[in-house]
């Protein structure tokens, strides 16, 4: 029997996109998520507000990559973003900007960033 995955073409059909060992799906230690917000659009405008840390392995790069093609499409209008879901970012970013973030230097030399 075919994973999900397999079925549907997402990570799991692509080992790789699941990121390596020191990150997940090409992001380390993201923010916690709580919304209704579809997670692309919430990590593109996490990734425009300097929320996220890419890992440098290929999955870090494509995520980044594709992150910036849905910002650009925000942006340009292209990507519609309904009243209420603008609003339920708005709460989102209100309710995690208080949230500590620290960055430190791993005995490897890895950037490591830590969200309490």
């Amino acid at each position: 029997m075919n994973s999900l995955g397999e079925v549907i073409g997402t990570p799991a059909a692509q080992p790789w996109a699941c990121g390596c060992e020191d990150c997940r799906y090409g992001l380390i230690y993201p923010p916690p998520v709580d919304t209704t917000v579809p997670l692309y659009i919430l990590r593109a405008v996490q990734m425009k507000r300097n929320m996220l840390t890419f890992c440098t392995c290929r999955a870090g790069h494509m995520r980044r990559q594709h992150l910036r093609r849905v910002l650009s499409k925000i942006e340009s209008g292209d990507e519609k973003i309904p009243r209420a879901m603008g609003d339920e970012i708005d709460r989102y970013l209100k309710e995690t900007s208080g949230v500590p973030t620290v960055r430190y230097v791993a005995p490897d030399g890895r950037e490591i960033k830590v969200t309490a």
